[in-house]
């Protein structure tokens, strides 16, 4: 599995469940993001094995895609997304979204 099923519990915490939203100043949406993820998800997940995600090559994608990146998204760099984008898998439908101004969490924003 990505993350660890064998450590001990640590509770989730609104700062945890806010740490995509890097903006200054998180909008309401994000705001309304964590408080859900606390109702719902009250642990934290501990990921573990990052590496597994990388098992999954992007040409095994075989369905319509929409890449969706911030620009100024601190975990994930551009040449990173072109990575990924160009080797999705050949003959299917995909389009590539780069938004100003955003971050990590950047399709949860409603103003975009």
């Amino acid at each position: 599995p990505l993350f660890s099923q064998n450590l001990a519990a640590i509770p989730n915490e609104f700062d945890g469940a806010m740490e995509d939203f890097t903006n200054i100043g998180p909008p309401i949406p994000a705001r309304q993001f964590a408080e859900a993820a606390l109702l719902t998800d009250p642990i934290k997940v501990q990921w573990w094995n990052l590496h597994q995600l990388n098992e999954c090559h992007p040409s095994l994608v075989k369905v319509p895609t929409m890449v969706i990146a911030g620009d100024m998204d601190p975990y994930t760099n551009m040449a990173t997304q072109v990575e990924l984008f160009t080797n999705l898998g050949k003959g299917v439908d995909r389009v590539w979204s780069v938004i100003g101004d955003a971050d990590h969490a950047v399709h949860l924003a409603e103003e975009r």
